[in-house]
This record gives structure tokens, sequence and C-alpha cells, in this order.
């Protein structure tokens, strides 16, 4: 059931609307998942205009953040992209609301609100970098350059097959030119193992590591199969790729 399916009644208090929890997040997600453009918390103390005062603010904050943050899909994204986005979302706004409620009776929540924001900060993050796998194998899979150079960073250094290259042009001129899933005389489709996918995350910063299994769509064949290994940074509110190492694949988990 989509989020925005759920019901739920308003009372008004000093002329705010209270917190009800099945109106709370309806209006502040679209059915994609996202935060819907003007919309902010429908909790009493949070303005409709996103700030805040006092305790609520502080406890909320962080929150309200990850919402904001959250992994941007693709333009025609697929329908598991759109639950995972929409589960997180949901996710993030009930803990907003609950922070936001608890709050505002009192009490000593800043400390449980801090770690939970925390944990879900985290888990965004690595959405978001384990994402990078999913636009890297479309982009591979369609011979798409330009998909594929939104995951770089403008210095990143990629080593393919012992060769470095250094910077967003020369990166590009790689897939253009010489990356073999690349060329238009390959079809092939990129696929991975999704249990040999790793990453990690602190702060800013983060690793990621997924193998590329190219099979042609002809004879049905893996053809290629080779290791990414990664250092992935948050470049203005984006995880892009940093470094790049291209590796054998093993057998093992």
């Amino acid at each position: 059931m989509p989020i925005t399916a759920w019901g739920g009644s308003e009372d008004h208090h000093n002329g705010q609307r209270a917190c009800r929890l099945p109106h709370c997040i309806p209006r502040l997600l679209d059915d994609d998942g996202r935060l819907k453009d003007g919309q902010r918390r429908a909790c009493r103390g949070v303005p409709a205009d996103g700030s805040a005062t006092g305790r609520l603010s502080n406890a909320t904050q962080p929150i309200r953040r990850l919402l904001l943050d959250l992994p941007e899909m693709d333009a025609e994204p697929n329908t598991e992209e759109t639950d995972m986005v929409r589960i997180l979302g949901g996710c993030l706004v009930l803990a907003a609301t609950l922070s936001a409620c608890g709050g505002a009776g009192g009490g000593g929540s800043g400390g449980s609100t801090a770690s939970a924001a925390a944990e879900l900060q985290q888990k965004a993050d690595l959405y978001a970098i384990e994402h990078i796998e999913v636009t890297f194998h479309r982009a591979a899979s369609t011979h798409d350059v330009d998909l594929m150079m939104t995951l770089w960073a403008d210095d990143a250094v990629a080593t393919i097959g012992g060769q470095t290259y250094s910077g967003k042009d020369e990166i590009r001129n790689l897939f253009a030119t010489k990356a073999a899933p690349f060329k238009p005389e390959n079809h092939w489709l990129s696929d991975t193992p999704a249990y040999k996918l790793k990453s990690t995350v602190s702060g800013d910063t983060g690793t990621l590591y997924f193998e590329c299994h190219y099979i042609d769509v002809e004879n049905k064949l893996v053809v290629v199969a080779v290791g990414a290994q990664q250092q992935v940074a948050r470049v203005g509110g984006k995880w892009l790729i940093k470094e790049m190492t291209s590796t054998s694949p093993t057998l093992s988990s």
C-alpha cells in the first residue's frame, strides 16, 4: 500500500495541528517516497516552512537533513528502486515524527534521537553508495557513457588493466573508446553477484566492491568477469567514485 494511502485524523491545539502518525507521513512524501515540494512535518511545534524552535528543532534537525538527502532515483526508476526509496523515506519520516511528538512532551529524548539519526544516516549512506553499482551496470549494459560519468568525481582516478586514467576527461575517453562493454559491436548484459557486493561508510568517505560479469546476449555466455574495488566520497551531497582499481574476481564471498 502506498504511503499516501494511509488515513488518519486531525486535532488542533493552540492553532496548530496535533501530531497523528497516519497524517504526518502522507503529507511529506509523494508516491515515489520522496519529500513533497514545500512540505514539512505536520506535527505540533514544526511550522510548515521547516523551521522550529528550542528543543524540538535540535531533536529533529538531523533527521530533517536525512530526508532532504535521500538518494535521487533515475529518471525512469524500476519497481525495486522505487520501493527501496519509498521504504527508506517512510522510515525516516516515521523516526522524525516520533521524535517530534515525543520531544514536544518534554523528557530527555535528545540522546536517543541523535543515536537514531546517526543510524539512519549510515543506512541512507550505504544505500546511496551501493546504488553506484546499479547505475554502473545499467550504463555498461546500455552503452551510456553520459550515465556512467555521473558516478565519477572530477578528480577521480581509475586503474584498469594496469593503466591509470586521471580525471573525468581521461575516464570518459576510456569508456567511450576503449572499454569493451561500451563498444557498439558488443551486445553484453552487465550483471553482478549480489552476495559479493561490499560497502562501508565513515563520515563523508567509504568503500565499495562489486564484480562485473558481462554476458553475451546472443550466446548467453559470460565473456568477461572483473572485480572493481573503489574508494567513494560524498561530493556536493552525492556519493561519487574517487578511485577505482580493477581486480580479478574470486569464488570467495
